[in-house]
């Protein structure tokens, strides 16, 4: 059980650290089909592979919390995640994700099976999302339920909404709510401000992204509606009866204005760099 707990603290590692997934293509930050994208962030890597139709179809990471390679697979309006450890035989991940005409998701379940020191395994359902869009594209509703895990029934420990309005294309505003244990905890808001420089980024949240705030899963950024219009720059994380926290940003582009490097600034730093490889 310790071994068990270990690794799901990993796992949450992992996810907090993904900072900067960009996995749809584009040249550049986001390559043509058939290549290959590595980011840098800080000390950790993440190298996306895509088939020749430029869909995703795996990632492996290496980071503070060990290495994974998350697998996508494709069938009509369904799309699977499979996460594997390669230091760990006995812990397996799964996402399965409903997609609407447009390839957004509309639901997704993550499934967790482990082998227990006497050989059987099990699974569980660990998460539930759903998620719902306004007519031009844009996520306006997010919410999830997190259940207990290992054994024991699958009881609700956590449930959290997210709620976004649009400025010229833009998220200006994540109101987000957060209940732990049946306790509401309280209410969150995301402010975003943007600039004038069209974002060449088609995954969306990419940037928006707020280890404090708005955490959505990386994993799950590429199926959720259209990205944002423009480069964010600065974003403040406000709750009642607390300081605000605030992030900068700023871009590096190369001689043809092609973006390859991020930095952020504030409460959660992070340099980034991009490099694409072509076939």
């Amino acid at each position: 059980m310790k071994q068990t707990t270990n690794t799901m603290t990993k796992v949450a590692m992992l996810f907090v650290a993904m900072t900067l997934l960009c996995i749809t293509c584009q040249q550049r930050v986001e390559p043509a089909s058939g290549c290959r994208l590595t980011i840098n962030e800080n000390t950790d890597t993440y190298v996306y592979q895509f088939d020749e139709a430029g869909k995703l179809t795996a990632i492996h990471t290496s980071t503070a919390g060990g290495e994974a390679d998350f697998r996508y697979t494709y069938q009509g309006n369904k799309a699977t995640i499979d996460v594997t450890y390669p230091t760990s035989t006995w812990l397996r991940i799964t996402y399965d994700l409903s997609l609407n005409p447009d390839g957004y998701a509309v639901t997704a379940q993550q499934t967790m099976c482990n082998q227990l020191a006497d050989g059987t395994r099990h699974e569980s359902v660990t998460a539930t999302h759903t998620f719902a869009y306004d007519a031009q594209g844009y996520l306006i509703d997010h919410q999830a339920d997190e259940f207990s895990y290992p054994l024991g029934a699958a009881t609700l420990t956590r449930h959290s909404e997210a709620h976004l309005t649009y400025q010229n294309g833009n998220p200006v505003t994540i109101d987000m709510e957060l209940s732990s244990s049946g306790t509401a905890q309280p209410a969150r808001t995301i402010v975003n401000r943007y600039g004038q420089q069209a974002n060449p980024l088609k995954t969306p949240f990419l940037l928006e992204f707020n280890p404090f705030g708005f955490s959505i899963s990386r994993y799950l950024q590429p199926f959720l509606g259209k990205p944002a219009q423009h480069l964010l720059t600065a974003s403040d994380n406000q709750q009642a009866g607390r300081p605000t926290t605030s992030t900068a940003y700023t871009y590096q582009f190369d001689p043809g204005k092609n973006l390859i490097g991020v930095n952020r600034t504030g409460v959660y730093s992070i340099n980034s760099s991009l490099d694409n490889i072509w076939p």
